[in-house]
């Protein structure tokens, strides 16, 4: 299977298996596999060359999201930015430009990751962001722009339009950055916000999925 031939680093072997799936979404899901492990491998330009092969049009997003973020990783910013600015599908190019914003709060920059993350146009993705831009802040001893920032970020969770399991999911994040940033009490408002979306939330699977992540946080 081309899975485990990604575990064993034979990624030309993976992508000849991955390209016999004759179903879109299975191959696309393989081959976005493959484009993640090599991008870990350092491989970004052949990652890229995968993820534009995806025939899929979500896999693909998705992909090119994931390389994006591979890109960004490596301080290669201007490459990602613009990789992510041509992602057609909106929550796709969103989570892409969170993960950019994400790297370069890593790497210090706190004040271009500001930048980066309120060009989100999904205010959901966007609210992510902030809120672990919000986390970076507080660890680097800003709390004011932290707390700014977390307020931010509830608020355009609050306004934002979704499905029910993902605005559930955006509360989650938030929450998940307030711990980070030891903010408990307003944590564990995030959840409550959280699980008051799950009640409308259709699927039982995707109920149990938001629920697994909520339960553990709750017990901190």
């Amino acid at each position: 299977p081309a899975g485990a031939e990604v575990r064993d680093h034979d990624h030309s072997g993976a992508l000849e298996t991955a390209r016999r799936i004759q179903d879109a979404a299975r191959q696309g899901q393989a081959l976005r596999s493959i484009a993640i492990a090599q991008a870990g491998k350092g491989d970004v330009e052949r990652a890229l060359a995968t993820a534009r092969s995806i025939v899929h049009p979500g896999f693909s997003a998705i992909a090119l999201g994931d390389v994006a973020a591979a890109f960004a990783r490596e301080g290669n910013f201007p490459e990602a930015r613009t990789l992510a600015s041509r992602i057609r599908d909106e929550k796709a190019r969103g989570d892409a430009i969170a993960e950019i914003a994400s790297a370069q709060a890593v790497a210090g920059d706190l004040d271009g990751a500001l930048t980066t993350a309120n060009g989100i146009e999904d205010k959901l993705a966007r609210a992510e962001a902030l809120a672990r831009l919000a986390a970076a802040q507080a660890r680097f001893g800003r709390g004011p722009a932290a707390h700014e920032q977390f307020a931010q970020a509830l608020t355009l969770a609050k306004a934002g339009r979704g499905s029910a399991d993902r605005k559930s999911f955006a509360f989650i994040e938030i929450a998940r950055a307030q711990i980070s940033a030891q903010e408990m009490s307003d944590a564990r408002e995030s959840l409550r916000l959280a699980l008051a979306h799950l009640k409308s939330v259709k699927r039982n699977s995707d109920r149990l999925t938001l629920l697994a992540q909520i339960a553990p946080m709750q017990a901190r």
